[in-house]
């Protein structure tokens, strides 16, 4: 698949709902700064708990409607990565992102990296009057 794609990591499980996204040529703020049509964009948002398998929560891979600024508001779904992948765009400019947003609330930590180790039946420390 030679579409480009960013993923994010967000650390923390989140609860997300909607996307926004504001596109750019590369020639400033939008299409409306070059003077030119509106492009019609085409990408999907995809979510994962592990960063492995993904789950497709915005899929606007067909759409036909001109817009540099989109929102796309969505099932919510738990989940700790995000990936968006734009499939197509006007292929004579370079693509551009300037803003990208995930909505959605924190709901619940990821396990310790590193596990905390537990200790039981320690022996303890016996002061010793021995001299050598």
């Amino acid at each position: 698949e030679l579409s480009p794609a960013t993923r994010f990591d967000v650390v923390q499980l989140f609860e997300v709902d909607g996307m926004r996204i504001l596109f750019g040529n590369g020639q400033g703020r939008g299409w409306r700064a070059a003077g030119g049509p509106l492009p019609v964009y085409k990408y999907k948002l995809e979510v994962s708990m592990d960063g492995e398998k993904w789950s497709t929560v915005v899929d606007q891979t067909r759409n036909t409607i001109s817009r540099d600024t989109v929102f796309d508001d969505f099932t919510p779904t738990t989940c700790r990565f995000v990936r968006l992948t734009v499939t197509d765009w006007p292929k004579n400019t370079q693509l551009g992102i300037i803003d990208f947003t995930v909505f959605g609330t924190p709901s619940g930590h990821l396990p310790a990296a590193v596990a905390t180790p537990t200790y039981y039946q320690l022996p303890l420390d016996k002061p010793t009057n021995e001299r050598k």
